[in-house]
């Protein structure tokens, strides 16, 4: 990915904030998501503006769950339903702690053989 094509899906991410930031019922949250080879971890960070009118990011809660021995082998996931579950109990636990429900998330993952591309989905929750 380059500095570019980051820097516009950064632009996007604020924008949506901005746009979600008016709705009311208080700051709007987003998620990080680390998939890991001996942990998923997971951060809800409310988007708020400090005194300068800069949008910052406030950790809201937290969450992490070590993946088993043989659901990730040296950065390459062998358990993919394992590893799905440990990051719901991972993005759970952030949820339960932040009291909010994160309007997009953003996944990592590492390794030898990942391969990098930017997609965007819209889809309406209940």
């Amino acid at each position: 990915m380059t500095v570019t094509a980051v820097h516009e899906l950064w632009g996007r991410v604020t924008d949506r904030v901005r746009r979600a930031g008016r709705g009311g019922g208080g700051p709007p949250a987003i998620a990080a998501l680390d998939i890991g080879t001996e942990f998923a971890k997971a951060l809800v960070v409310s988007v708020e503006h400090d005194d300068d009118g800069r949008l910052v990011g406030v950790v809201r809660g937290t969450g992490r769950q070590r993946q088993g021995l043989a659901h990730m082998q040296s950065g390459t996931v062998s358990d993919i339903d394992a590893v799905v579950a440990n990051c719901r109990i991972a993005m759970d636990a952030a949820r339960e702690m932040a009291g909010r429900r994160p309007m997009a998330t953003v996944i990592g993952i590492a390794g030898e053989l990942v391969k990098g591309a930017t997609s965007t989905m819209t889809a309406r929750r209940d």
